[in-house]
């Protein structure tokens, strides 16, 4: 976020009820910043709200820059994907997102939706 890499990403798959899913630069749900980091589990962080936002990740320690930010509480996220912060504006808006009409198929929303800036305080 602080090099505008996520400025202009699109909202590549949105799985109702479940979760918003964005931060790939390629738009295909398989790119990346071209390296991987470790996971970061903690006890005290949780998938317990909804606005979680959380690493997704293809196994143990092989995070990119794909996250995701959740629409209900999904413990059996714990203890397998990093939480790495909490939505605390834009509730109504993450609401519409998690509401869109996608791709039965993909999960990928029919019109395109665009990341226009992210703020880490």
């Amino acid at each position: 976020a602080k090099e505008s890499f996520y400025n202009g990403v699109i909202i590549h798959q949105v799985i109702k009820g479940s979760v918003v899913v964005t931060g790939d630069p390629t738009g295909t749900g398989k790119g990346g910043p071209g390296y991987t980091i470790e996971d970061e589990l903690s006890p005290e962080l949780r998938h317990d709200s909804v606005g979680t936002l959380s690493m997704s990740n293809r196994g143990p320690n092989t995070a990119g820059s794909i996250f995701f930010i959740t629409l209900a509480p999904r413990p059996a996220f714990d203890d397998r994907y990093t939480v790495f912060g909490k939505l605390t504006e834009g509730q109504d808006v993450l609401q519409k997102i998690g509401n869109v009409t996608v791709d039965p198929s993909t999960k990928r929303p029919v019109q395109e939706i665009k990341v226009t800036s992210i703020t880490i305080e």
